[in-house]
């Protein structure tokens, strides 16, 4: 699927992405970032909400760049 960078607001990482994956991924994300002089974007971590039995997403709140 082909997008707009500036079109996308931010990534939810999969349950079982790998701690690597996602670092490599910010990396990516703040290096175009940098090149489009945008300050904001958002990352999520899913987790499996045991109360509701479904998969929901938090905010990964401390990423900032």
């Amino acid at each position: 699927m082909k997008y707009e960078f500036s079109d996308l607001k931010g990534i939810i990482f999969g349950i079982n992405t790998p701690e690597e994956d996602k670092l490599a991924i910010i990396r990516v994300i703040q290096t175009k970032c940098a090149k489009e002089n945008r300050s904001e974007f958002e990352f999520f971590q899913a987790y499996y909400a045991k109360r509701t039995g479904k998969i929901d997403a938090a905010q990964l709140s401390l990423i900032r760049f």
